[in-house]
């Protein structure tokens, strides 16, 4: 487990193997404070303190789940978790704009291989067929550099996540 929500939401894993350490890591590591998480799920702090402690007795209830996780999605603990209690992965959506700049490349370079099809159709790229190729390429290599430059600049974020012990 991570000592702070400054080490895990830097990418340092809480590794959990536990529910309970990852509801921990969950509230405690969110960007969210733990008063404002209480408030808005209605409880007041110090319940929120002790369902989040790792070591203690009492649990989330199942009815203030749904809230948490949506309140904490910066944190991905809790659902990883699961996810590798039932053998599984856990991917973050990329956003809209992400989605466009992936459509636009794959149009582009649709119309690059297009192009190259139709040009090579005879065995013979005339110039005016590799002027168009090099427009085209071009293209297809702008939306990809577009596309690796957006994905740099929003790189998505560390999703701390559980190992689990691997006596089950």
């Amino acid at each position: 487990m991570t000592s702070s929500p400054k080490m895990c939401r830097e990418g340092h894993r809480c590794e959990p193997v536990t529910l309970r350490e990852a509801w921990h890591c969950q509230i405690n590591h969110s960007e969210m404070r733990i008063d404002e998480l209480a408030r808005r799920c209605g409880m007041q702090p110090r319940v929120l303190q002790n369902f989040a402690n790792a070591y203690g007795e009492q649990m989330v209830p199942p009815k203030h789940h749904e809230l948490l996780l949506e309140l904490t999605k910066d944190n991905l603990a809790v659902v990883t978790y699961l996810a590798d209690v039932q053998e599984s992965h856990v991917f973050r959506v990329q956003q809209r704009t992400v989605l466009a700049s992936t459509a636009e490349m794959m149009r582009d370079f649709s119309a690059f291989l297009s192009t190259l099809s139709e040009a090579n159709s005879d065995g013979v790229i005339t110039p005016a067929e590799a002027i168009e190729l090099k427009r085209r390429g071009g293209e297809a290599m702008s939306a990809m550099a577009a596309l690796v430059s957006d994905a740099e600049t929003r790189s998505l974020p560390k999703v701390p996540g559980p190992r689990l012990a691997s006596a089950r």
